[in-house]
């Protein structure tokens, strides 16, 4: 049986892992705790506009038309641009500092702090314009937007958000490169070099993002009327990646967490995962078309070679996925741990809410994944794009998957950071499969009702004509309470443990969260049945599913 619950030692990756974070540079860690707080507290405050949209959508509410188009866009602007970025930029400072060899301190804080001020003064006036008139959802779609009181200042705090991703974004690229040019570090590990990767992606996507806000911005204040550029190419150079910025950061935390919670590496060798993380630079860039199906003026043919391109991008996400699978099952059957198909299973630390988190993101994960391919197909995306099956399916990923991951991480780094043992941790490990419900819930019922025709963007009942939809609405709004719950309960313990959970010493924050201590296996030393069925389970469930999806196109008239 693989040892339950002494991580004491510093020999095991959480102890690796809370001894470098507890040791950084008090300015360092200064600087986390801000970008930590802001996002827990995005996190909150997005969580409650969202409560209040799904008892709309559910008809358990009503809310005057325009007051419901401005709390759905202070849910969107406040959960995917805020909350998802504030945390993006504490989880990659965290794997720069504590995974970069010869390390001491981040470089060019100064420049992360000013990030910092940018990102939060957009993130007030994002929270301001809608109130003054700017209900355009979180794409602030132009020239829609013209005429409306708050528009220029709306993209306005887009502009400070860009240039202060881009601010952040430089010091995590330079603190490793710093230490690889000073000969503090030969090889950069699989993790650092992921993080780097990504801060790199982000400085790209912050210049697309002060190109479309930043004219966006110069025409709402010069008066708006015809534009001299095409808003939605712009705009979809830059969501393209910022869509897929917190996937990429999402399987990083992934093989992170596994390790921490484990003691288990990657049993294979570090350039194989650098070329799966590096892929993702390759494949997403040029698929941004798949999110203009609709648009007459892209061909057909440029249609059909951005849905074949944007089938590759889940690639890199399943590979990781296997190679963390493949290294614990392995790891486990060499530990002297349960032997049987699926019982070494239940070896793993399931009471640690990291690990519980990470596991139920990962089920999350299958349901996104699948449907994300089914999504883009060409025909298919035609039929369903302006439905709520839209934001049904990119739920399993924004809350089941990223959300749900990042708050996983943050279960111990607040730990660490502020000295204090994790609030309840056993409730804590139940709340993700508790989320997971609410997320299925939401997801499967948004997605019928969607097929069955109810819009997206409004949550006028007047427009699901079908006689299924009040009960699927009800439905997508029971899941989206579930949700709402469970998150703010996350909030809940993360601010009762940085505020007064139980005092820790160094090294200890993480004491009482349970976790195994397996050997890595050596490639090839061991079979790894159970990762290869689950392989051919997934790969089984999407062909049938992408079938499905072909045979109920090939029934539409025309």
């Amino acid at each position: 049986m693989a040892e339950q619950g002494d991580d004491s030692t510093i020999e095991h990756a959480s102890g690796r892992f809370e001894a470098s974070l507890s040791s950084l540079a008090e300015e360092d860690r200064r600087l986390l705790k801000a970008f930590v707080l802001v996002s827990i507290f995005t996190l909150g405050l997005g969580v409650l506009y969202a409560l209040l949209l799904v008892l709309v959508k559910g008809g358990f509410l009503s809310l005057e038309s325009t007051l419901a188009y401005t709390i759905l866009t202070l849910h969107g602007t406040t959960v995917f641009y805020y909350w998802l970025y504030f945390v993006q930029v504490a989880v990659v400072m965290v794997f720069v500092l504590v995974y970069t060899d010869g390390v001491d301190e981040l470089v060019w804080r100064n420049l992360a702090w000013a990030g910092f001020g940018l990102m939060s003064a957009g993130f007030l006036i994002d929270q301001i314009a809608p109130w003054m008139g700017a209900v355009i959802t979180y794409t602030g779609l132009a020239p829609l937007s013209d005429g409306m009181p708050g528009a220029d200042w709306f993209y306005v705090g887009y502009v400070l958000l860009g240039l202060g991703l881009l601010c952040v974004s430089i010091p995590c690229i330079a603190t490793p490169i710093k230490a690889k040019l000073d000969g503090k570090v030969e090889s950069w590990s699989s993790i650092t070099f992921a993080a780097t990767l990504w801060a790199a992606l982000l400085t790209v996507t912050s210049f697309a993002a002060l190109n479309v806000f930043g004219r966006t911005a110069l025409w709402a204040l010069e008066g708006g009327g015809p534009m001299d550029f095409d808003y939605m190419i712009a705009y979809h150079v830059m969501f393209h990646n910022m869509h897929y910025l917190p996937l990429l950061s999402t399987v990083l935390v992934w093989y992170a967490l596994a390790e921490v919670t484990t003691g288990v590496k990657s049993i294979f060798s570090d350039r194989l995962s650098k070329v799966f993380f590096a892929f993702y630079l390759v494949v997403l860039p040029p698929t941004f078309l798949y999110h203009m199906f609709l648009d007459p003026t892209i061909s057909a043919l440029m249609k059909t070679v951005a849905s074949t391109l944007a089938m590759f991008i889940s690639i890199p996400t399943i590979m990781v996925f296997v190679i963390i699978l493949v290294s614990l099952e392995a790891s486990a059957r060499v530990s002297e741990g349960r032997q049987g198909l699926f019982a070494w299973m239940r070896d793993l630390p399931w009471g640690n809410p990291a690990f519980s988190s990470i596991a139920a993101a990962c089920v999350c994960a299958a349901a996104g994944g699948v449907l994300a391919n089914i999504l883009i197909q060409v025909k298919f995306a035609a039929l369903l794009s302006d439905t709520f099956a839209i934001p049904a399916y990119f739920h399993f990923f924004t809350v089941g998957t990223i959300s749900l991951t990042f708050i996983g991480l943050l279960m111990y780094v607040i730990p660490i950071l502020y000295g204090r043992q994790l609030w309840n941790p056993k409730l804590m490990a139940q709340l993700p499969w508790a989320l997971t419900v609410g997320v299925y819930l939401f997801g499967v019922s948004g997605i019928a009702a969607g097929y069955l025709g109810s819009p997206r963007r409004t949550l006028a009942p007047e427009y699901d004509l079908h006689a299924s939809i009040p009960l699927l609405n009800a439905l997508v709004g029971l899941g989206g309470i579930i949700m709402a719950i469970v998150l703010l309960l996350f909030v809940y313990g993360l601010v009762r443990t940085l505020r007064s959970g139980e005092e820790a010493g160094v090294g200890e924050g993480t004491a009482n969260l349970p976790t195994v201590r397996w050997e890595p296996a050596e490639p090839g030393a061991v079979k790894a049945p159970t990762a290869t069925i689950v392989m051919f389970v997934a790969l089984a469930a999407l062909f049938a599913l992408t079938w499905l999806t072909f045979s109920m196109v090939g029934d539409l008239p025309g």
